[in-house]
């Protein structure tokens, strides 16, 4: 922040507003927000010295007055809301006054709980009215700000834990709603639908922008159903015909009407559904409840939507010769580095995204909406836990392929659960997923700990319980047989009918895909001979990958949802499950930590080499990451039970194994051989 005294007495527009200054007169600036004044009017200021408030700390405020000396756009703004109003709330006798951009200022100014409205800059004998200021400008590129949501950040600079509420507050203007609301009717007469959808495809940087061809074919897929409507900024109006014409979108195009961004407000207000690449409307959408998908390539999504239980965010699964997504680059003039590799104007990681998950994100999204209207975040209908029969306590946490994900209160497994009402639909594909490389590693993995438990039986009798067939399956069903000539291969909805006991049973990702995991592990343990071992396989939710990623909604890439996965195992869950089937000497390991995915959690950037200050040369992209990889190695080698697949190892009866050493030794190897390729 800087102070700057006026020169002289003088008169411009800045920021969306009128200032009329006085000689000696001085406003309090964003360092970034003076560096944009025209030259003309900068060179007219001159720096001056001020002692302003004290920065506020989460002192009492009640009987005192507080600045939020802000700028924000206009989606900041909203995402400030939730802790104006907490602040409020919690200090009732306080004054509250913010100081904004004019292009923000109408989100704001009908808001009961701000006092004063002030623009930025500010004049500074306002701010010395105060008893404390909350700094909130200067943030983007700062770690406080790009790491965290933007509800969480507010609340963070608001000494704010949490806000009873943490969507935006959203004031509809009823005089443009009503000027709109025909509009509207006539749309939906003229096409025979029920329900608008509103697309705002556009963003403020084409980097982010989705393409129109991914927009036709979501409008081909929700035709049946909605009525779409776009709604842009009318200086994007020619762009928005263009695309139309081009790609033969049939959506009406309402951007003439859209004159501020209260007609945007009004326009969400009477959507039954938002589709939307651009943040600001996703806050409003938010703020008003609406059925929302946010499509996002640069920011990571969950950053802007993850407090809004409305929203689901859809995010690419894309790695290019530039970039891999989330590149976390905010704004730039032109297309990005990728797209201009591949010399095209829209990112390639947003054409990446099937149409078909997109829809089904919609679907989702209209499901977690009605829950959260109707039962406030709380499941009411009759469910028992599979794990350990709690039939009271649940949490309902997200919507995944039209399936309820809820956590047991007293457990703590994650398990879905069909959502009433809604058809099952599946959007996967098998181009879709990208884990094969998981599987082989597992798989040898397994492979290992085979050979090695077969050493306590003279002709071990070997079953192998698989959900699925793959490639990798099936190149791991020779190798087995290349040492092991009694080995079965079983698939799990049939073994319940097999005649045969076994002395090592292996069940490959089959304890996820049922809703009754019990009665799967009861049939394992009546199969086995005693002494016997039993080796289960499950995506793990405590993986490298998992925890280093955060705890993202929609990872659609991977097998973790509804048809082919109804149970979330975590470790102490796993643990349990097995103990209560009956088994002893119950142990846990992981296949290895996958060395592609130790960079999976950040994007490299490109590092310049200087000597003082000339440019040597510029590591690439490539060439860090592989700087970075080559010194992680040993991270691979020595987690072993931070792989992506969580292995539970079961006895019945009892063997004499020094188990941790024998498992550690195992999946080390595993790591070292996996990586570096077996020594011939």
């Amino acid at each position: 922040m800087l102070v700057a005294k006026a020169r002289e007495a003088m008169k411009f527009s800045f920021n969306g507003y009128e200032f009329s200054l006085k000689r000696k007169e001085k406003l309090l600036f964003a360092d970034d927000v003076f560096a944009l004044l025209p030259e003309d009017i900068k060179k007219r200021f001159e720096k001056a010295y001020s002692v302003l408030p004290p920065f506020y700390k989460g002192e009492d405020l009640n009987g005192k007055t507080v600045l939020v000396f802000a700028q924000a756009a206009i989606g900041d703004a909203l995402c400030m809301t939730p802790a104006l109003r907490e602040i409020k709330r919690r200090y009732p006798n306080m004054k509250l006054w913010v100081s904004i951009s004019g292009m923000a200022r109408p989100v704001l100014e009908d808001l009961p709980y701000i006092d004063k409205l002030l623009p930025h800059p500010t004049p500074l004998k306002e701010v010395n009215k105060v008893d404390y200021i909350i700094k909130v400008v200067e943030m983007v590129k700062k770690p406080s700000f790009d790491l965290q949501n933007l509800v969480q950040y507010f609340l963070w600079k608001f000494y704010l834990d949490f806000a009873e509420k943490e969507v935006p507050d959203v004031v509809v203007n009823e005089n443009i709603k009503k000027e709109l609301e025909e509009v509207f009717a006539k749309i939906k007469e003229a096409a025979n639908k029920k329900k608008i959808l509103l697309f705002h495809y556009l963003s403020s940087s084409i980097h982010r922008t989705l393409p129109p061809k991914l927009l036709k074919e979501i409008e081909d897929l929700i035709w049946e159903e909605y009525a779409p409507v776009i709604c842009s900024l009318p200086e994007e109006d020619i762009t928005v015909e263009i695309a139309l014409d081009v790609y033969q979108i049939r959506a009406a195009n309402l951007s003439t009407f859209m004159k501020n961004i209260k007609y945007l407000i009004a326009a969400v207000s009477l959507s039954d559904a938002v589709i939307t690449a651009d943040t600001a409307t996703v806050h409003i959408a938010a703020g008003l409840g609406k059925p929302t998908v946010l499509i996002s390539g640069a920011i990571e999504p969950e950053l802007r939507c993850s407090t809004y239980p409305n929203v689901i965010p859809v995010r690419p699964n894309y790695i290019g010769k530039t970039c891999k997504s989330p590149c976390g680059i905010h704004a730039i003039p032109q297309p990005c580095r990728e797209a201009l590799e591949k010399k095209q104007f829209y990112s390639p990681c947003l054409e990446a995204i099937p149409p078909k998950l997109i829809y089904q994100a919609l679907k989702d999204a209209e499901i977690f909406t009605k829950i959260n209207k109707n039962s406030e975040n709380r499941i009411v209908k009759k469910i028992t836990c599979p794990l350990c029969e709690n039939n009271k306590f649940f949490e309902f946490l997200e919507v995944l392929n039209s399936n309820l994900l809820i956590k047991c209160n007293f457990c703590n497994l994650e398990f879905f659960i069909p959502a009433e009402d809604f058809s099952d639909k599946t959007f996967q594909e098998k181009n879709w997923i990208s884990f094969q490389e998981e599987r082989k590693e597992l798989l040898y993995t397994i492979l290992r700990f085979i050979k090695f438990f077969a050493k306590f039986f003279k002709e071990p009798k070997i079953g192998l319980v698989y959900q699925k067939d793959s490639k990798e399956l099936e190149e791991f069903e020779k190798e087995l047989k290349k040492h092991f000539t009694n080995a079965e291969k079983v698939k799990y909805q049939d073994f319940q009918n097999s005649q045969n006991c076994f002395d090592i049973l292996i069940g490959l990702d089959v304890i996820e895909s049922t809703q009754t995991p019990l009665k799967g592990l009861e049939v394992f343990y009546s199969k086995l001979n005693e002494p016997g071992i039993l080796l289960v396989s499950t995506y793990s939710y405590a993986s490298f990958y998992y925890q280093v990623n955060g705890i993202k909604k929609y990872i659609w890439w991977k097998p973790t949802y509804p048809p082919y996965s109804f149970i979330r195992w975590k470790p102490a869950n796993l643990i349990l499950a097995l103990q209560k089937t009956g088994f002893s000497q119950v142990q846990l390991g992981s296949s290895p930590v996958l060395f592609s995915h130790l960079l999976s959690a950040i994007t490299p950037r490109p590092v310049d080499i200087r000597d003082g200050e000339r440019l040597i040369g510029v590591l690439s992209v490539p060439m860090v990451s592989q700087i970075v990889l080559d010194n992680l190695k040993f991270l691979c080698v020595n987690s072993n039970e931070m792989g992506n697949y969580l292995l539970g190892i079961a006895t019945k009866g009892e063997l004499q194994i020094n188990w941790k050493k024998i498992i550690s030794r195992i999946i080390t190897f595993s790591a070292i051989d996996y990586m570096w390729g077996e020594e011939k």
